[in-house]
């Protein structure tokens, strides 16, 4: 069915015109990027007013609220300037969080489709040797596409003296991104850890630091604020005990294979030419 969707030019259509939206436009206006006029809805007003209030603890004077207000109208007057003078034109790092976006997008219909009972007791049995007893911990991450945004988060969480799972309220820190596994994974393996986010990104973790929050580390999917808790060694691998982890890799696998599939499909609609 995903592959006869995927033969729609509507879809790609909609992709696009949803992956502009979400990249490009944010929640303070829905024109057009060539229109004069910047609406600022009240939702978003209200929304800064609650970030702030749960940062410092207090409502925002007028002064503050307006200086919130013109800095996202400032980034957004610059936006559509920087748009109509195509200054996103050879840009790498546009390109690549444009390509991490489209992939996220074609990946979405196998992320919201969970796996049976079944599948992950299958799946348990066939691999328990991969289960075997090994160092475990607990992770918790926030994902940003720019290392200078981790940079600046960690140092928020260390002025803070952050030390409990609460601190992931961070995912919502300027330039981080919404990681589709989750920012918490419970009683992983360093193996598991590699196996999603590449061969040195558990390598790269200081695992003397125990509940501490370190960083930037880097992965295939940008730069980590991480820190690892409860650490353990596990002697009997019980299914209930890797069951989430076993749900997390199936997910990952079918999320790979509709990404494969459907760049397969969109690859169908162009030639490529090697020349010198």
């Amino acid at each position: 069915m995903l592959k006869r969707l995927f033969k729609e030019p509507m879809v790609y259509f909609c992709i696009i015109g949803a992956l502009v939206y979400y990249f490009y436009v944010p929640d303070i206006t829905d024109k057009d990027l060539t229109d004069s006029v910047v609406e600022l809805p009240s939702r978003f007003v209200d929304a800064q007013k609650d970030k702030f209030s749960q940062q410092y603890q207090r409502q925002p004077s007028e002064v503050e609220l307006q200086s919130i207000i013109d800095q996202e109208v400032n980034a957004e007057i610059l936006f559509r300037e920087a748009w109509r003078l195509q200054l996103y034109v050879g840009d790498a790092v546009v390109k690549k969080r444009m390509i991490q976006k489209m992939q996220f997008l074609l990946e979405e219909g196998s992320a919201t489709t969970d796996v049976s009972e079944e599948e992950l007791e299958a799946y348990f049995l066939t691999h328990q040797e991969t289960f075997s007893s090994s160092q475990k911990v607990d992770l918790y991450h926030v994902l940003f596409s720019q290392s200078l945004d981790a940079e600046r988060h960690l140092e928020q969480l260390i002025k803070a003296g952050s030390g409990s799972t609460k601190d992931m309220a961070g995912s919502a820190e300027k330039g981080s991104v919404a990681f589709p596994l989750g920012n918490v994974f419970t009683k992983i393996s360093g193996k598991e850890l590699a196996r999603f986010f590449g061969d040195d990104f558990y390598k790269n973790i200081d695992q003397t630091k125990l509940d501490q929050w370190q960083g930037p580390v880097k992965s295939r999917y940008g730069f980590h604020v991480v820190k690892l808790s409860n650490e353990s060694k596990t002697n009997e691998v019980r299914f209930s005990d890797v069951r989430e982890n076993i749900r997390r890799r199936l997910i990952e696998t079918n999320r790979t294979a509709t990404r494969r599939d459907a760049v397969e499909t969109i690859k169908q609609r162009y030639q490529v030419n090697i020349t010198d």
